[in-house]
């Protein structure tokens, strides 16, 4: 129980963390061009206990599901392997999907989804070796 908690609030700081470099740093130029597609900074800040519920659900259910995700091997391979599949499930898909309903540019698209990557695998790698047996 200890480490699943634990493994909890390290999944959920990395994610929060690598999201803001991700897309309040990264992509935060190309986001400033579709402004309309966006809440305003003053509005966002009233839904932001939304977003780390969101992040904290996420880094929930990434955990708890970690053991599912894993065959087997090092701690390591398990993680990257867990990261690979929950990026195509939340990362890729997600933004295909708006991609297909908003009028977002391919390329932001495929700089979400390809930014996306590396988090995950270091949400994989980080719950790997927390969770590791």
């Amino acid at each position: 129980m200890t480490r699943t908690v634990l493994g909890i609030a390290a999944v959920f700081v990395v994610y929060t963390v690598l999201n803001f470099v991700i897309h309040g740093i990264l992509l935060k130029p190309a986001y400033t061009q579709y402004q309309q597609l966006l809440r305003t900074p003053e509005d966002s800040s009233h839904y932001m206990m939304y977003m780390m519920a969101a992040f904290l659900i996420f880094a929930a259910g990434f955990v708890l599901a970690y053991g599912k995700l894993t065959a087997g091997g090092g701690w390591m391979m398990n993680g990257l392997g867990a990261g690979i599949l929950v990026w195509l499930i939340s990362s890729v898909s997600r933004y295909l999907i708006y991609y297909s309903i908003e009028p977002w540019p391919l390329s932001i698209v495929l700089r979400q989804i390809g930014y996306e990557l590396p988090m995950c695998l270091l949400v994989g790698i980080t719950a790997g070796a927390i969770l590791k047996k």
